[in-house]
């Protein structure tokens, strides 16, 4: 029996050649294009309509007995049966069924190729059947025999078991009881399928086994065919003289058939050059696309332009050199991954303004084998729609898409925080979007403003960076701001919650930032994925405001010292004098540019005499008079002078 050993390229159909259609030549236009088969084929069965009468006027024959079970018509046609178009065919239907989850389309697939099979093994029987036996077709009826009675014969009756699950008429039904009547195999007992309303991938792969046992076997046969029929054709005084004629006539009569199958190119050709009067292009030097790789030891090397390089010799024997069309560095570096993004553009959402509007994007990527060969894994090489798909089926992701904003202003370690980071826009590329999503509005009979509440208070995912990981923000504001052209974004973070800072060294997150970030992605379940709307804007600028309250983590130092902010203590000593110090020091806050600054003081043990502190500190005198003066003294006259040290 002949290897299994028919490699299928994954990437067909990904190439510009592989996508080169057939069906625009004029050759693919026939006004006859039956093989010398097919001729064999149609004068059996037209023979079998013509009567005649013998000498006597005995009862009418046909003249079916001339072509009947003549080893040399029976060879010619075999050796000319196409299994090719076939098998690409079924190939091509067994990896749709494969990629598909649904149970439906799977079954109407294979529900059409069981009558490919079917007639493979009825050629195979029919083959047995009508060769004569002699010298020279012994081992090839032994070859057939044995395939049926070994391994065709039990892939027939693992066929027959999905009955149920695919449905098939009578007539398949029919064509099955036929081939089981000639084979044996009816004594063969039934095996248990299992759950019949569904194809699972080993049923589906023991279907392609099905399929490859039946066309490996034909395969084989038809090459055997070829060879004995050489063996006829040089061993002439075997052949009887009739069909030695006819098979004369019918190779005459291609002659006849390639000047008829002239004529689609000669239309062509007239309307293209007469009557649209178009001209060839001259000629242009052919191109080649050349793949290098390094020699073992070989790290770099500089590839010049106008480099030969030796094609070897085309189909007329002339030797073949292209010369390269541009300088090139080579070194042994190679593709580790191949990332595929796909736009999604469903034209089923009612919230689309346009088509070209985006409803989602996903994303794949493909990894380097081992063997250095790329694998789909059931991966569309350019990406496919993955909306009426489950999450199960989808051969894609749903992508990240958004911004990141990283700046040392984010390092907020304690307290109450409030974060405001302002998106600034150009005016044409705002008032672009603004009208983008009047149209949306417009189309959806909703006011502007229920249109933005709905798509960009739940169409963005808002994280932020922190010690040991990424935090979501689970409530966010937004705003638009149409004076100043920009998106305004806020959000809070309690007293109690984690400090807003960068990741650990030994965090993984991609990109790698220096500082603490921000990052804006959006959402796929929603109301509206916004990313057209965010491809019309150019951005302006970016501002970033903080607020913070209540901070810890401070130091305090005055003339004695540091001082414990736990426990009460005075400000400037027991005794304050003039141009004593006190310092706060708080890392986070004075490493920023700051509009405002509060600081406030819980006093105590205040003095609890009627007219307080000013009461309290009557008697005291300004040491700026003469000791022996008195002068009262008031609260506005003590002053404290503050300054940011750098």
């Amino acid at each position: 029996m002949i290897q299994k050993n028919k490699h299928y390229d994954i990437f067909k159909g990904t190439s510009q050649r592989d996508r080169y259609k057939e069906e625009i030549l004029p050759s693919s236009v026939q006004i006859d294009g039956r093989s010398l088969a097919d001729l064999l084929q149609f004068v059996s069965q037209y023979a079998t309509l013509i009567k005649f009468y013998g000498v006597n006027n005995s009862e009418p024959e046909n003249w079916s007995s001339f072509f009947q079970k003549d080893n040399l018509i029976l060879l010619i046609s075999i050796s000319n049966y196409n299994i090719s178009t076939q098998d690409d065919y079924v190939q091509e239907q067994l990896n749709k069924a494969h990629d598909t989850k649904d149970q439906r389309l799977r079954i109407r697939i294979l529900n059409q190729l069981i009558s490919p099979i079917l007639t493979m093994g009825e050629s195979l029987d029919y083959i047995r059947k009508s060769v004569q036996r002699d010298a020279l077709t012994s081992d090839l009826i032994f070859d057939i025999g044995n395939a049926i009675q070994g391994e065709l014969r039990y892939d027939l009756i693992k066929l027959y078991n999905y009955k149920e699950t695919l449905l098939w008429n009578k007539e398949v039904e029919d064509r099955f009881s036929n081939l089981k009547k000639h084979w044996g195999g009816d004594e063969i007992t039934s095996l248990d399928n299992g759950d019949v309303t569904t194809i699972s991938n080993s049923e589906l792969e023991e279907i392609k086994s099905i399929f490859q046992s039946f066309f490996f076997t034909i395969y084989h046969i038809i090459e055997k065919a070829k060879v004995l029929l050489e063996n006829l054709m040089l061993d002439m005084k075997n052949n009887k003289p009739h069909i030695a004629l006819y098979l004369s006539f019918l190779k005459l009569f291609k002659y006849a058939q390639d000047i008829q199958n002239e004529l689609p190119k000669k239309h062509l050709d007239f309307y293209y050059r007469e009557v649209l009067r178009q001209k060839e292009r001259n000629i242009q030097p052919d191109e080649v696309l050349v793949n290098i790789e390094l020699a073992n030891g070989v790290e770099n090397y500089y590839l010049n332009k106008n480099t030969s390089l030796d094609a070897g010799p085309n189909s007329n024997g002339n030797n073949l050199s292209y010369n390269t069309s541009l300088s090139v560095s080579l070194t042994n570096t190679k593709i580790l991954k191949i990332k595929t993004l796909f736009n999604s553009l469903d034209n089923r959402n009612h919230q689309k303004p346009n088509s070209k509007f985006v409803t989602g994007m996903y994303s794949g990527e493909l990894t380097r084998g081992k063997k250095g060969a790329f694998y789909l894994d059931n991966m569309s090489a350019f990406g496919e729609e993955q909306v009426l798909k489950s999450k199960n089926e989808r051969s894609l992701k749903e992508s990240e898409v958004g911004f990141l904003i990283s700046s040392p202003i984010l390092n907020l370690a304690t307290g109450r925080r409030e974060v405001k980071f302002e998106l600034e826009f150009e005016e044409e590329s705002y008032n672009g979007m603004k009208k983008l999503l009047q149209e949306i509005g417009h189309k959806n009979k909703e006011p502007l403003d229920e249109i933005i509440y709905k798509a960009f208070y739940t169409g963005f995912q808002i994280q932020i960076s922190q010690k040991k990981g990424i935090k979501t923000i689970k409530n966010y504001g937004f705003n638009f701001d149409d004076k100043n052209k920009s998106w305004v974004f806020d959000f809070k973070l309690g007293i109690e919650e984690e400090a807003f800072c960068n990741l650990d060294l030994d965090t993984f997150y991609s990109p790698r930032c220096k500082y603490p970030f921000i990052t804006v992605k959006l959402k796929h379940e929603c109301s509206l994925f916004l990313y057209s709307l965010i491809d019309e804007l150019k951005l302006k600028n970016i501002k970033i405001k903080t607020h913070s309250e209540k901070l810890s983590d401070y130091v305090l130092y005055n003339n004695l010292g540091e001082v414990n902010p736990n426990k009460p203590f005075e400000l400037f000593g027991t005794i304050p004098q003039k141009n004593n110090y006190f310092i706060l020091g708080h890392e986070e806050a004075f490493s920023k540019s700051m509009n405002t600054f509060k600081l406030s003081f819980n006093w105590f043990s205040l003095p609890i005499l009627t007219g307080g502190i000013e009461s309290y500190f009557k008697e005291y005198k300004n040491p700026d008079l003469n000791s022996h003066e008195k002068e009262e003294l008031f609260t506005h006259r003590y002053q404290l002078n503050s300054s940011i040290l750098k």
